[in-house]
């Protein structure tokens, strides 16, 4: 069975559920950050929930939220690869649920410092 992470928003707990930006209206996100920095519409859809099989990824994505968390989640309904994902390591739905918190208050420390410095591994599936 393929594990999947989120990180993102602090202070959800198991049972909650993740919804895309565009039902929540959270403003906080990296796709606010590739707009700003002048990427296109098809890497900055705000109606699906981001996944991925890498944990390092997960905890840069709750490093750049302040006080971040780090999430397993189950995916609810189809899945797809993120086609701005060259790692193949992301995918996208509308929506999961959080089956455990793994890492609360995740920093932005040397650690994802160097993570962001290297590609991403490419899991297998």
């Amino acid at each position: 069975m393929t594990v999947y992470y989120h990180g993102g928003a602090p202070g959800l707990a198991r049972g909650d559920e993740l919804l895309p930006p565009s039902v929540t209206g959270i403003t906080h996100t990296l796709t606010t950050w590739a707009e700003a920095l002048g990427a296109g519409p098809d890497l900055t859809l705000r109606d699906f929930v981001y996944l991925t099989t890498d944990r390092d990824a997960a905890r840069l994505h709750a490093a750049h939220h302040p006080h971040g968390d780090v999430y397993r989640v189950v995916p609810i309904g189809p899945l797809a690869a993120d086609p701005a994902d060259p790692t193949g390591n992301s995918r996208r739905c509308t929506r999961a649920v959080v089956d455990r918190v793994l890492e609360a208050a995740v920093p932005f420390s040397a650690f994802t410092l160097r993570a962001k410095s290297r590609p991403l591994r490419k899991e297998s599936p």
